[in-house]
């Protein structure tokens, strides 16, 4: 989805559309009821993202967990498939 947003940006950029990413943590939802990690509000989120369109962001991530994740995707894309099975395997 990175990869995708990143070329409708450029794609969409001629006509004036501004493309963000939106890359949230964990948020305190049903469907993540029972996950093992720290969860953000969704308000805590929501709050998040307004500001992120407010300055311009390009790529928006709302907590801690997404930050660390993005930083990682930054440094070695890769190491976000190792990241992911390894929380896996902990949490069975």
């Amino acid at each position: 989805m990175h990869s995708f947003t990143q070329a409708l940006r450029r794609e969409l950029a001629g006509q004036g559309t501004r493309v963000l990413g939106v890359y949230p943590g964990p948020i305190d939802t049903d469907m993540s009821d029972g996950a093992p990690f720290e969860k953000e509000s969704p308000e805590s989120a929501a709050a998040h993202i307004v500001a992120g369109i407010e300055n311009g962001d390009e790529e928006i991530l709302t907590d801690p967990f997404a930050k660390d994740f993005g930083g990682l995707y930054a440094r070695d894309p890769k190491a976000i498939e190792r990241r992911i099975a390894e929380m896996v395997s902990q949490a069975a």
